[in-house]
């Protein structure tokens, strides 16, 4: 079962978008997904809000750069209003999550000296996402098959 990941960053933010996507797509079951830069002005694609629905982990890359793309603003609040978990990732020390996001804990990734530290939350948060979903699978599997073993054997 596949653990989708929703990367969500300003275009100026591309290297660093790209650096954690190389790490996330290391990760057994996960996949992510990078957000177009090539939107119509003013509102986001349908495929962008596809795949934030269907993601299991929404991560915002939180920069100045993020902070005044009003695409990054827009997918937070898909992301809000889907009920993702919402995990950003500050790229800038002097900028921190506002507004929508202020409340949620983020990983500090300008901190050169604490980044191996916060790549490795990330990439354990996600892969224990990743099992607790395939396990969830697994569970919902047996609970239909047993259902379906109990209406078989009450028809005999």
């Amino acid at each position: 079962m596949t653990y989708n990941i929703f990367i969500s960053y300003s275009s100026k933010d591309l290297e660093e978008a790209n650096k954690i996507k190389t790490l996330i797509d290391q990760i057994p079951d996960a996949r992510s997904f990078l957000a177009e830069t090539n939107l119509l002005v003013g509102s986001l694609s349908q495929n962008i809000i596809s795949a934030i629905q269907r993601c299991d982990i929404f991560v915002v890359l939180y920069s100045k750069n993020s902070h005044n793309s009003s695409y990054v603003q827009q997918e937070i609040g898909a992301a809000r209003m889907s009920n993702k978990l919402i995990l950003p990732i500050v790229l800038d020390p002097e900028t921190k999550p506002d507004a929508m996001i202020k409340e949620i804990g983020y990983l500090a990734f300008y901190d050169s000296t604490k980044r191996h530290e916060e790549m490795k939350k990330l990439y354990d948060h996600i892969l224990n996402g990743a099992r607790q979903k395939a396990n969830n699978q697994t569970v919902l599997g047996l609970a239909l098959l047993l259902v379906l073993a109990g209406i078989a054997s009450e028809k005999h």
